[in-house]
């Protein structure tokens, strides 16, 4: 009776321990507050709703009805893509083309992107990259952390021309992002598809623009007091072009900043990859041109007093003498058009020109592509000297060698029919 009661007395107090258990979860949670700093607040909103699995997020079209709605566009599953993603306003466009333009086909809201607004600098930055960027059939991650993903490209010819590093940006799924444009997983596979099934029906690549905000005067104008106001100003010739045409622009790296050409009928869809630019070109073949103000300043500059430069094969060579400098005079009106382009061509030089070493040095920082071509070109024939020098030392040493060699020999066999002759004379006078 004893251990009953015992027993009795243990279950008594499990139940009150478990009354008081309730009593307690029943308490209301308080809710955790997020405040953001020049970020768009409802990413972690977002975020949140997707990790309570209430789905789909406010915004997303009916993914279940995808041949319908492409159907209802006049679109089928292998048209060419064309991708925009807006960062303050956490969304991501899909265009497909239909005829000679592309038409809006989704807009998806992006589950999180991490980072503020302004583009991706360094490794580990935890930043989302703003910039033109490519996706091939090379960058279609099907396995990993991350499967079914698109891997951007970053760093792009602008990023590297920046000294700006990263790798693995992605557009994926599981609303979790260190430097990546995060969707929710179903979001996430049906832009994969789309853009799979484009690549693998001839498209060569996707162009993915990534803005801070959508880039209309207003929103610009908003944000002058930002230090990339001067970046985004370069990114919104390409946004205006797109409004103009609904094709994707040409875009090129010119002098480390981005240019932009309006796309045309004939490219289908793929205006090209991003690439630098050489200064000076003129823009043909539908590429951009690349005349950087500093070019244009000397090109405009009065000829009142003109530099006389050294021949342009002596600058390229490198073989400058010692102590050469630079004579200003003033132009008497017989400049020809000669003289003129290798003064524009050497006014970013020194005054003073000094040895070919130090004028390579001096070429190789200089941030021309003139400049920088100059320098290959000298280092090459530089090369090619010492090469020369070194087989010529060598040949000379073989063929001295075979000189001596063969002088031993014609003086050993010069020896011998010396004395042999001395030996023939001796047997003569002897018999006599």
């Amino acid at each position: 009776m004893r251990w009953l009661r015992g027993k009795a007395g243990l279950s008594s107090a499990v139940a009150c321990f478990a009354l008081v258990a309730s009593a307690l979860c029943r308490q209301p949670a308080h809710a955790l507050s997020i405040e953001l700093k020049d970020a768009a607040p409802h990413r972690i909103e977002q975020q949140r709703q997707e990790a309570l699995g209430r789905l789909p997020l406010v915004g997303t079209p009916d993914l279940s009805r995808r041949a319908e709605r492409l159907a209802s566009a006049g679109l089928k599953v292998g048209d060419p893509v064309f991708i925009r993603v807006f960062k303050a306003e956490a969304e991501l466009e899909v265009w497909m083309m239909k005829g000679d333009a592309f038409v809006l086909f989704a807009t998806y809201p992006v589950c999180f992107w991490s980072g503020l607004l302004g583009p991706k600098l360094v490794e580990g930055d935890n930043q989302t990259p703003e910039g033109f960027y490519t996706v091939t059939r090379r960058q279609l991650h099907r396995s990993g952390r991350h499967p079914r993903s698109l891997n951007l490209g970053f760093p792009n010819q602008f990023d590297k021309k920046n000294a700006r590093t990263g790798s693995y940006i992605l557009v994926h799924g599981a609303c979790s992002s260190v430097g990546c444009f995060a969707m929710t997983d179903p979001v996430a596979e049906e832009i994969f598809g789309l853009a799979e099934r484009a690549l693998y029906s001839g498209q060569e690549r996707i162009h993915v623009h990534s803005f801070p905000f959508r880039m209309t005067g207003a929103n610009l104008a908003q944000h002058s007091a930002s230090q990339w106001f001067e970046f985004w100003e370069t990114l919104k010739p390409a946004y205006d072009a797109f409004e103009a045409t609904r094709l994707p622009p040409s875009i090129g790296v010119c002098e480390g900043k981005y240019t932009t050409v309006e796309g045309r009928n004939g490219d289908k869809g793929d205006p090209g990859a991003l690439s630098v630019i050489r200064s000076g070109s003129d823009g043909t073949r539908g590429r951009p041109a690349c005349n950087p103000p500093e070019a244009q300043t000397v090109a405009a500059r009065p000829a009142a007093a003109q530099p006389v430069s050294l021949p342009i094969n002596t600058i390229e060579t490198g073989s400058i003498p010692n102590g050469a400098k630079s004579v200003s005079k003033p132009n008497l009106g017989a400049s020809t058009a000669s003289s003129t382009e290798v003064s524009a061509s050497t006014a970013s030089e020194p005054a003073t020109r000094t040895s070919g070493a130090r004028r390579l040095r001096y070429l190789k920082k200089s941030g021309s592509a003139v400049a920088r071509l100059k320098a290959r070109r000298v280092t090459v024939q530089r090369s090619a000297a010492r090469r020369d020098r070194r087989n010529h030392i060598t040949v000379t040493a073989r063929k001295n060698a075979v000189r001596q060699r063969s002088a031993r020999r014609a003086a050993s066999q010069g020896n011998v029919a010396v004395s042999a002759g001395r030996s023939t004379k001796e047997a003569l006078f002897s018999s006599n």
